[in-house]
């Protein structure tokens, strides 16, 4: 017994955005189970392959037909408590942080089409001092100390607007129904859950939906957001080095960066000789190996070459342009 829709749209909302979609999950209507169950700071998918989710994919109200797949839809989250909200008449709202994941899997061919893993984000229930109620809710937006991260790992159905890749956006799950009983078909029996510590002290179970906007971003902008966190990136790779014990850095005194000569920031294509010059020696060792002669006129020695002629546009800004040297 699902009464749970599920709608995720894409947006293409802004420069650097593109490929918009509507996914719509819708489940089963055959019933026979709950969409969610839980206890304690635990709470879970409660569906099985006996009464998939049915996965709608929409060209964003285009004109292309409706694509329809018969999923497996899986979910597992915890709970942290965070505080509770007087609401007056004896009513208060429970809030917590909530961590985990969720995916849709296609039943026939064991796809994994989409997955989500969260942290940190807000799961709120309604209720008395003693209990929940029977309504709760998760909201997963990332930012303020909460992230989203979200995969379609599906096939490539660029007329519809997906592509295999990250997607950027929000959610939220809605819990209906919250009881204890359990029971199929349900009249009402045990609603709610008591709490112990602020948490669930027996199994529930719930109806549920889910709603969510995602984007997926233009194949410039994700290159421009490499761009632009790589640097960042292997300082604090840089860093982690250090803290574990390892040292790289060069003799010399420190530049214009204010740091120590390094060897990330040596010459790019001295930088991949030298390892494979390193690493020819290692097998030189183990391994006997006939020494090719270079260097003639069949055979001209190789030379450094920058291959990225774009201003900024190494891996490393314009650090590895001033880095290298021919």
């Amino acid at each position: 017994m699902k009464i749970g829709h599920f709608a995720l749209v894409a947006l293409a909302a802004a420069a650097g955005t593109a490929n918009a979609a509507v996914l719509s999950f819708s489940s089963s209507t055959a019933g026979g189970s709950w969409t969610w169950g839980g206890n304690g700071s635990n709470v879970h998918d409660n569906t099985g392959t006996s009464a998939p989710i049915i996965l709608d994919i929409d060209d964003n109200n285009g004109p292309l037909s409706t694509l329809s797949v018969s999923t497996q839809f899986d979910a597992n989250y915890t709970l942290a408590f965070a505080g509770t909200t007087n609401l007056g008449n004896g009513a208060f709202a429970y809030n917590y942080l909530a961590s985990g994941s969720f995916s849709f899997q296609d039943v026939v061919s064991g796809t994994t089409l989409l997955t989500v893993n969260f942290s940190n984000c807000l799961f709120t229930a309604r209720g008395s001092a003693t209990a929940w109620f029977t309504t709760a809710s998760l909201q997963g937006q990332p930012g303020a100390g909460a992230s989203v991260n979200m995969v379609w790992s599906g096939a490539s159905l660029p007329a519809y607007g997906l592509v295999p890749g990250p997607l950027t956006g929000d959610f939220g799950f809605e819990h209906v129904a919250i009881n204890t009983s359990g029971a199929i078909p349900y009249a009402g029996q045990n609603p709610g859950v008591g709490l112990t510590n602020n948490l669930p002290n027996a199994n529930w179970f719930s109806e549920g939906s889910f709603s969510a906007t995602t984007a997926i971003p233009a194949p410039g902008s994700i290159a421009l957001l490499g761009a632009v966190g790589y640097g960042l990136s292997l300082r604090l790779y840089l860093r982690a080095q250090r803290e574990l014990g390892y040292r790289y850095e060069l003799d010399g005194e420190s530049d214009e960066r204010s740091e120590k000569p390094h060897y990330a920031w040596v010459c790019p294509p001295c930088r991949r000789s030298m390892f494979a010059i390193a690493q020819g020696a290692m097998w030189a060792v183990e391994l006997p190996m006939q020494v090719v002669p270079c260097g003639d006129a069949d055979r001209p020695l190789p030379g450094a070459r920058y291959v990225n002629d774009g201003e900024n546009s190494g891996p490393l800004g314009d650090e590895d342009r001033r880095n290298y040297h021919p």
